[in-house]
């Protein structure tokens, strides 16, 4: 179960895919602080979508392109939208 900050406010605990849905609604950025059990403090989502655990597959950060970035569901490193791939609702780069 995660959680995440908006705002002052505390939300969740929510599950794996309402996660991955509010990142894909670009509701949890990479700049959103994010919490689940097993991490030693919250942390902004782009920091935990680097290398700490995350929900797979990552989806867009924002749903627009023009400077947007989103995460790619394979390597799981982000790159400006406008460089993806749309694949069955998930980004994925070049590589």
């Amino acid at each position: 179960m995660w959680y995440y900050a908006q705002g002052a406010e505390r939300i969740g605990p929510v599950d794996d895919e309402a996660f991955r849905q509010a990142v894909a609604d670009g509701v949890i950025t990479s700049d959103t602080l994010v919490w689940r059990e097993g991490m030693d403090d919250w942390q902004p989502y782009g920091v935990v979508q680097g290398g700490a655990p995350a929900p797979a597959p990552v989806a867009a950060s924002a749903p627009a392109a023009g400077g947007a970035m989103a995460g790619c569901a394979e390597c799981g490193r982000e790159f400006p939208v406008s460089d993806m791939l749309q694949y069955e609702g998930d980004f994925v780069c070049a590589g």
